[in-house]
């Protein structure tokens, strides 16, 4: 049943989208909730655009679904390249941004693999950041 509804709400989803650039604030970050829950494979599309766009208020309630929805999209890596490079115009949103990716590697298990997958991700993709911001002792 479980199955049937997320796949519904896809379908529903998808015939949404083509008119995601009307819909209030509100609407839209509902709509990319019920994205990231669906693990639709659009997401990543319309999180960069509402993150490209020109509406802060947009992008404030964003990130703070972010924060606390990485660990449910379907590919997050993508999108954590993206907040890493995201130019942000206050310190509020580097908290957020660095607590969205404290969140996601706090949500592997504390096993071998994981282990070495953070610190894979940590070597190849953040190094250059991580040497500015000094929060590598948060993560592991």
């Amino acid at each position: 049943m479980k199955k049937i509804l997320l796949l519904s709400s896809g379908c529903f989803l998808s015939k949404m989208l083509p008119q995601f650039d009307e819909f209030s604030t509100k609407v839209k970050i509902s709509c990319l909730n019920a994205l990231i829950t669906s693990k639709h494979r659009e997401t990543n599309d319309y999180v960069l655009k509402i993150l490209s766009g020109q509406n802060e208020n947009e992008k404030e309630e964003l990130l703070l679904l972010l924060q606390h929805n990485i660990m449910f999209l379907r590919d997050p890596e993508p999108l954590i390249r993206a907040l890493i490079s995201y130019g942000t115009v206050s310190p509020h949103h580097n908290t957020i941004i660095v607590d969205t990716i404290i969140n996601y590697f706090e949500s592997f298990q504390n096993d071998r693999s994981s282990t070495l997958l953070k610190i894979n991700f940590l070597i190849i993709l953040l190094s250059p950041w991580i040497l500015s911001l000094n929060f590598i002792e948060k993560i592991i």
